[in-house]
């Protein structure tokens, strides 16, 4: 059987499936609470949402309203906290939505998509301790999993690693990924300590009438469930203004911003998202001044608390730099044009000293250098190091490019040449991933997803303790002091010659002896010089 074709069978499965129970929970996962972000501004923020200080959210769907037919227990591992929670205390949303998936040039299925989810706040959960948690429907329990918040406080000290990868499905391509990450939740559930999931999945995630983000999500559930899922999104989850991916995510100040942008601190690092794609293409000119207003304020403050949490890593589907152009090669969707439509994010990102862009969209590896205004920008990195896979002290963000998680859409085979700003790409199917080092040094790895070995990492150091780059001007500065003394040089000694032979001169005309004319012109060259 050709992978598409089993593709369609598990979706007719699945599809029966779905009519079948209208209340069993599926499409589990979770999320870091508002507390996340709240904790930079000491619980007091005007864009705070209704759930201000919740540890963690758990969402799920059920195919019906089932407004009471769910339960969910949670207890930690000690059972000094153990809550069963029910129907009432839930954020329950359904959707009703019209699918017309016919396009301009291809007829296709159109029909209704009805689902609900269902989101559960959980307040005042410890850092550092493992919860468990179940959903009960009826006699079936789903679950359990087991998870374990990670501190938001500047002065955590616990080792930090994230996991980085978007342009995702569930055919073939996309499972290397997906299996990968579903053994190693199972072998170690601590080895993550949140998703950066940086949009399009499924590939789309309202085809075959909606289900096939259900797939997707329920695909991903068993590592999704443990490892809070935060989530860009991208232009793939574009139709019905994002109402598909909203409905199902809650992200920090959902109730203010839909997951459109957000922010959230672990430990040492302020992480910021935006949909750059949500601005460009459907915000209206209020909501673009209010997003970039927001993102201002947030980086300005960010900026300002660097003495505590030293790490900005800003998060995109949209990228603003790579190198390869899309496969049908329009202008707009060409790499070097990015930047130009795109520049209102990147000039936020170089003003306040962004140190790490996380960007995806185009369906490769490719990491880049600091880069400012479309060029390369200076960095320390030691000379025997001939694969840069050190960034020492950088002079603008550094940009990252993660969208070769997998799928069946389109995958690039063939790299374009590298742009200026560019240090290495791949085209393997693979994730990343992102540690904290110390206060003074993140490392990036990016990993092949279909035997773990890892193609490509970089060190991103900054501060006093290590080597600057030279600024720009100093080498050209250097050279025209040269120049100035090579030319003076050749002034003094053109200067001696002639006074030498004007001396000669003037002696021969006096008849004076050529002994006492050559002690002259010694006596007068040691004046001058």
């Amino acid at each position: 059987m050709k992978p598409q074709h089993l593709f369609i069978f598990v979706m007719m499965l699945w599809g029966v499936s779905h009519a079948y129970d209208a209340c069993y929970p599926h499409q589990v996962h979770i999320s870091l609470g508002d507390a996340y972000y709240n904790v930079m501004y000491n619980y007091n923020s005007e864009l705070s949402g209704n759930e201000p200080n919740s540890s963690v959210i758990i969402i799920w769907q059920t195919n019906d309203a089932c407004q009471d037919s769910n339960l969910l227990h949670i207890f930690s591992e000690d059972h000094s906290y153990d809550q069963t929670f029910i129907g009432e205390n839930f954020y329950h949303e359904s959707i009703n939505l019209f699918i017309n998936e016919s396009t301009a040039t291809k007829q296709g299925p159109e029909g209704n998509y009805t689902s609900t989810s269902h989101t559960a706040y959980i307040y005042n959960l410890k850092y550092g301790v493992a919860y468990t948690y179940e959903l009960k429907y009826g006699d079936i329990i789903v679950g359990p999993y087991t998870f374990t918040l990670p501190d938001p406080s500047p002065n955590s000290t616990e080792p930090m690693k994230f996991v980085i990868y978007a342009d995702i499905d569930t055919q073939e391509k996309g499972n290397h990924t997906i299996d990968y990450l579903t053994q190693l939740v199972h072998k170690d559930r601590n080895a993550f300590t949140a998703q950066l999931l940086l949009g399009d999945v499924a590939y789309d995630i309202y085809n075959d009438l909606g289900l096939r983000g259900e797939y997707f999500f329920n695909t991903v559930q068993n590592f999704s469930a443990v490892w809070p899922m935060m989530f860009t999104p991208g232009n793939h989850e574009w139709y019905a203004n994002y109402s598909l991916i909203n409905f199902r995510t809650r992200m920090p100040l959902h109730n203010k911003t839909s997951n459109q942008y957000f922010s959230f601190n672990i430990g040492k690092i302020h992480f910021i998202t935006a949909n750059i794609d949500y601005f460009v293409e459907n915000a209206d000119a209020t909501e673009k001044y209010n997003m970039l207003a927001w993102l201002r304020k947030d980086l300005e403050y960010a900026n300002s608390t660097r003495d505590v949490r030293p790490w900005i890593v800003a998060m995109t589907h949209r990228a603003i730099y790579c190198s390869e152009n899309s496969p049908d090669d329009k202008p707009w969707k060409r790499c070097y044009n990015f930047y130009n439509n795109y520049s209102d994010f990147e000039e936020l990102w170089d003003s306040f000293k962004v140190d790490l862009v996380l960007q995806a969209h185009m369906h490769f590896w490719e990491r880049m250098g600091p880069v400012s205004k479309n060029n390369s920008a200076p960095y320390y990195s030691p000379s025997e190091d001939t694969g840069k896979h050190s960034i020492i002290n950088p002079q603008a963000p550094v940009y990252t490019l993660d969208g070769s998680a997998g799928n069946n859409y389109f995958m690039v085979k063939n790299m374009s040449p590298l742009a200026n700003y560019s240090i290495n790409h791949d085209t393997d199917i693979a994730f990343s991933t992102l540690s904290l080092v110390n206060d003074s040094c993140l490392l990036y790895e990016h990993i092949r997803s279909s035997d773990g070995a890892v193609i490509d990492y970089f060190y991103l150091m900054k501060g006093s303790q290590y080597p600057y780059p030279k600024t720009p001007g100093t080498k050209k500065t250097h050279n025209i002091w040269l120049l100035m003394g090579v030319v003076a040089g050749i002034a003094l000694a053109a200067f001696i010659g002639y006074k030498k032979w004007w001396k000669r001169k003037i002696m021969s005309e006096r008849e004076v002896p050529l002994q006492k004319t050559e002690m002259m012109d010694i006596k007068v060259n040691e004046l001058i010089i």
